[in-house]
């Protein structure tokens, strides 16, 4: 639980110079909810502020299992192989 104090007080303390306005977070209580798509808001006292759509959510940090960085997936295909070739002809 301590190694969790101390990854959300660095993860938030560094604020918006850290955190991207894209980023998006995902949050796993201790009773094993997962809430998805989370934008970090606020951490103040013992309390972590999160938007998940319209709604601003907000947790006791002793509740808080786990929070995790969900990056963009990015799909990145390589150039096909070309096939060359030789073409003889019978004749």
């Amino acid at each position: 639980m301590r190694a969790l104090w101390v990854a959300v007080i660095l993860l938030l303390d560094a604020g918006p110079v850290r955190a991207q306005q894209g980023d998006r977070w995902q949050l796993t209580l201790n009773d094993g909810t997962i809430r998805w798509e989370l934008h970090l808001v606020r951490f103040r006292g013992d309390t972590l502020a999160v938007q998940q759509g319209d709604s601003t959510l907000r947790f006791p940090v002793m509740q808080v299992d786990e929070l995790r960085l969900v990056r963009k997936a990015e799909r990145r295909q390589a150039a096909e192989p070309t096939l060359q070739r030789r073409v003889g002809r019978r004749g």
